[in-house]
């Protein structure tokens, strides 16, 4: 069952029966936990990171919910996969305390080149219980498009690559990261329906297309202005480079949730 860990029931004792000020954590960060003999250890695959998280106030029913997404890093290995089977409440991004412990409502496998996220509201904290949060979504990884120069040449455009979507899901996240300075690009997502390809007539970023300006990289986890951000089992979409300065090598990453 979930439950407050040893140090947060101490500190609870401190504070009300022995009136120890407790100090307020400067964030709370979610982390993922894997079972070993001894017990549940954090994870430590590449890439991996605790997600900071934000919670509403206790509703009627006794219950306080994450109110911001969380995202984890793509797991970078090119061979290990990690199981995770808890999540635990973090009072530093690093290092520090553990508050609360639960395990998932299944185990959730984070393959090579995976992530794991959470929706917001899908954890639910109750007094002074944590009930397993709804099932986490693995996302597969690097639904996207990569070009790359040889002996550094820069990026000539236009450059286009297309995938087939799997399942039906929702995009979450769209990550660009380049090599070569800072620069400049205008990437366009397009979808059609098989077996027409992908066309500037079936692009979903409307007016606002991912742009680089100056700099090397960008991540979107909304899209305002987007015609669509769903798409279903079959469909074809197309990363089109449209422009491109300095850059060397560019990938674009997107992050989709399966959905029914």
């Amino acid at each position: 069952m979930s439950a407050f860990t040893s140090y947060l029931e101490g500190k609870i004792v401190d504070h009300f029966l022995r009136g120890v000020a407790v100090p307020v954590p400067a964030g709370l960060y979610l982390g993922l936990l894997e079972t070993g003999i001894n017990g549940q250890f954090e994870t430590t695959y590449p890439s991996y990171t605790r997600q900071q998280s934000y919670w509403a106030a206790i509703d009627a029913n006794g219950e306080a919910k994450n109110t911001n997404g969380l995202l984890f890093p793509l797991s970078t290995s090119l061979s290990t996969s990690v199981t995770v089977a808890h999540i635990g409440l973090f009072d530093s991004p690093s290092g520090g305390n553990m508050l609360i412990k639960s395990p998932l409502a299944e185990p959730k496998t984070i393959n090579p080149g995976t992530a794991l996220w959470f929706s917001a509201g899908s954890i639910v904290l109750f007094s002074p219980y944590w009930a397993p949060p709804n099932p986490a979504f693995v996302t597969s990884r690097a639904r996207g498009a990569g070009w790359e120069t040889a002996f550094g040449g820069r990026l000539v455009a236009p450059l286009e690559q297309t995938i087939e979507v799997a399942t039906r899901s929702q995009i979450k996240s769209l990550n660009i990261i380049t090599e070569g300075g800072s620069g400049s690009c205008v990437v366009d997502l397009r979808r059609s329906v098989k077996p027409f390809l992908p066309s500037a007539a079936g692009s979903v970023c409307g007016a606002a297309k991912p742009t680089i300006a100056a700099a090397t990289n960008l991540f979107l986890d909304s899209f305002p202005g987007w015609t669509s951000t769903t798409f279903e089992a079959g469909d074809l979409l197309a990363f089109h480079l449209e422009s491109s300065s300095v850059f060397t090598k560019l990938d674009v990453q997107i992050i989709l949730e399966d959905i029914a």
